[in-house]
């Protein structure tokens, strides 16, 4: 029977290859010809293939799920191979949903219910109140290392054609750096307290960068696609990777981070001089499972109340909340990215890498909560 980590292996392998490289992005090769069960390049590792014990899954009342525990967290590992030739340095994780709430502590902070339906994943208390303050503190993660991953990630909740929210098989989460290897191992430390929204922005009616995705015939387009029912349904949004150097947020959430520009004479990209921090390029992807129904689908933000609907999908954004335990952030920063290594499923880079599997909300379909 395919589990979630096969399944998830074969995005990896055949989708994200096509999906990164259509955002100039490196990716994991996989041999020609080779069929599911061998993509298992990302499964074993983000499975506990180490030998650790797995956490139990979500608790058979509904309420909130475990959580891993401090020593099943991170795990003896391998140091990952070079990727000084491609020169990149790369760090991918795995998380599953946590929650949903009609709450938003970038855009709506203490104001709870006052946002379109978001599904949550990584920190398990996300919510309207949430600080870097909090976010450290407290909470579990649906991430792959538990607690050492509190950052709170969170996007418009799909619904189906019955209003039922689809719950993602799994998200994927990447962290890298381009450019030449001098620029890589310039690559600095994601701050304290940063907190940033790719895709559509709903002040400007703009958006951009984000594809979906059928997983393996690699359809793609900015509206949710009509997939063959064995396929999973992503979609995929990079953010910018270039920082101020000063604002941790701003009005808009948006002006003090931005996208690498093209030299017009060498074709090679770099941060601008208005934004000249260059921090680890965070790439989201959220896959998930359907029944051949993926065209009627919508995102909550795709019917704003009061206003014409917007094409299925083509309102996708997503917002990060950093607070990940600033040791192993500086870990996989330092031994990953500058380190030029290719850490393809939670490795650190120093011999060890993030426990799993993560626990969440299983993939499938659920009522959506009632607005507030």
């Amino acid at each position: 029977m395919e589990t979630r980590s096969t399944r998830r292996a074969a995005v990896t392998g055949a989708a994200v290859l096509g999906v990164l490289a259509a955002v100039a992005l490196v990716v994991l090769a996989v041999a020609p010809g080779s069929d599911r069960s061998d993509r298992r390049g990302l499964a074993g590792l983000v499975t506990g293939s180490s030998g650790t014990s797995a956490p139990p899954g979500p608790s058979a009342d509904g309420g909130p799920p475990p959580t891993a525990t401090a020593e099943a967290i991170r795990v003896e590992g391998e140091v990952p191979e070079s990727s000084a030739a491609e020169p990149s340095g790369n760090f991918r994780t795995i998380c599953v949903a946590s929650h949903l709430a009609y709450d938003d502590p970038i855009v709506n902070p203490g104001e709870p219910g006052a946002s379109h339906l978001h599904m949550f994943f990584g920190n398990t208390e996300t919510d309207a109140s949430s600080t870097y303050e909090s976010l450290r503190a407290a909470g579990g993660s649906t991430c792959q290392g538990g607690i050492l991953n509190r950052t709170g990630y969170w996007a418009p909740a799909v619904l189906d054609a019955e209003g039922q929210v689809v719950l993602p098989e799994f998200v994927s989460v990447y962290y890298k750096g381009t450019g030449t290897a001098a620029e890589v191992r310039s690559v600095d430390e994601l701050p304290p307290g940063l907190r940033m929204i790719a895709g559509y922005d709903a002040a400007t009616g703009e958006g951009d960068h984000f594809d979906w995705y059928c997983e393996v015939t690699q359809d793609k387009g900015p509206t949710i696609p009509s997939c063959p029912e064995d396929e999973l349904v992503g979609v995929v949004l990079p953010f910018p990777p270039c920082w101020d150097g000063v604002n941790l947020d701003s009005p808009d959430h948006r002006r003090h981070v931005a996208q690498k520009v093209r030299d017009p004479h060498t074709g090679t990209e770099a941060c601008p001089d208005s934004h000249p921090v260059h921090l680890p390029e965070l790439t989201i992807g959220i896959w998930y499972p359907h029944e051949g129904d993926s065209a009627d689908w919508h995102l909550s933000s795709d019917r704003p109340p009061g206003e014409p609907a917007y094409p299925d999908g083509s309102t996708f954004h997503s917002d990060w909340f950093g607070a990940w335990d600033p040791e192993v952030q500086e870990t996989w920063t330092e031994r990953c990215i500058v380190g030029l290594l290719n850490c393809v499923g939670g490795e650190l880079g120093d011999g060890t890498q993030l426990g799993g599997p993560e626990v969440g909300l299983p993939a499938g379909r659920v009522p959506a909560p009632p607005p507030p």
